[in-house]
């Protein structure tokens, strides 16, 4: 079992000797190598940097410190580490699950923290962008959406961001034309109205169709909060999602094994031959890596391939009465079921042998 250790006892300057290597630094459990490839994928994540460059994290390296130990207790808690060892993860998908879910979880919540105005305005302007009768999607051979007035012509043609940003410093700020001061309270003083007139005003004045995340950048601006929305791509608008695998139940997992065995048991009738054939049948046809057809498995066995196929049609019956989460719980099914079917074989072996 991985358990926790001082992280600020790991000097982060360090690189990652064996960067990316989970399995083989989760079977050590050294939970300070481990720290210092957090501390890799922190600093080197995407969101991350684009906060730098925009000047939305001051401090970096202390931030990225912190955020690496909040990923590690994170971790921990969920028993993250343990399961991935226990499925037998990939390296790759270890790395993908980190960067992609757990980090950006912790990022986005970190912008709502500092900056929940800004958020929360930023994602009301993307609404208002998608719903408003003002504006409708222009088609674009680009994958991004660009959205324009309604009134536009479909051949509209679409400036430049960086042109469009140059002529929207022209319009007066909301901060400017009403006294707004404090970011604190300005989310709730406008209202949905006046934002969608804003950006029906920034839209005229560039004359030009947007591409929606670049629209919502140009409105920020003319407001009087931090503009995070540089960093901000469709998945970090939306509430933070976990979609992740829980750890499995072995028990449960163990009971399915036994019923399904147990039903392939009656349907033999209690008879042991019938259910030694059974497990053969299940072994051979199912389980087993070889590559062996129902007429050598008939030869092997010593028994009819009509009987194989009359044995296979109870083993699908019983095989269509159960039900998985997931992938991964068929797949630990499909090996706890190998594990104990080979027993079985190898237990009647032994038997036959003894008794010779």
């Amino acid at each position: 079992m991985i358990t926790s250790d001082r992280a600020n006892n790991v000097n982060v300057s360090l690189t990652s000797k064996s960067k990316g290597k989970w399995h083989e630094i989760l079977s050590k459990a050294d939970a300070k190598q481990i720290w210092v490839e957090l501390y890799r994928i922190v600093n080197s994540h995407p969101l991350i940097e684009r906060a730098r460059k925009v000047g939305l994290m001051f401090e970096h390296e202390r931030c990225d410190i912190r955020l690496a130990q909040e990923l590690f207790v994170t971790l921990l808690s969920k028993n993250r580490f343990q399961f991935f060892l226990d499925q037998k993860t990939s390296d790759s998908e270890i790395e993908a699950e980190l960067t992609e879910i757990h980090l950006r979880n912790l990022i986005t919540t970190e912008l709502k923290k500092h900056y929940p105005e800004s958020y929360r305005l930023a994602r009301r302007i993307k609404t208002l962008i998608k719903t408003s009768n003002t504006l409708r999607k222009f088609d674009s051979p680009e994958q991004a959406e660009i959205y324009g007035l309604s009134e536009w012509p479909d051949e509209k043609k679409i400036r430049s961001y960086q042109e469009a940003k140059e002529l929207v410093k022209t319009i007066t700020s909301y901060n400017q034309k009403n006294g707004a001061k404090s970011e604190h309270i300005f989310d709730s003083a406008i209202s949905n109205s006046e934002l969608e007139e804003l950006i029906v005003k920034v839209l005229k004045t560039i004359d030009s169709p947007m591409n929606i995340c670049n629209l919502r950048s140009l409105v920020m601006s003319c407001l009087p909060v931090v503009d995070i929305s540089p960093i901000l791509i469709d998945e970090e608008d939306k509430e933070p999602a976990e979609t992740l695998e829980k750890p499995l139940d072995d028990e449960k997992i163990t009971r399915s094994i036994e019923d399904f065995l147990g039903n392939l048991d009656q349907k033999a009738n209690g008879k042991s031959k019938r259910q030694n054939e059974i497990m053969k049948i299940l072994w051979h046809c199912y389980l087993s890596d070889a590559k062996t057809t129902r007429q050598e498995i008939a030869e092997i066995l010593g028994i009819s391939e009509s009987l194989i196929s009359g044995y296979c049609h109870r083993i699908d019956n019983a095989l269509r009465k159960l039900s998985f989460a997931n992938t991964t719980e068929a797949r630990k099914f499909e090996q706890k079921l190998k594990a104990k079917v080979l027993s079985v074989i190898s237990k009647e072996k032994t038997k036959k042998k003894l008794k010779t």
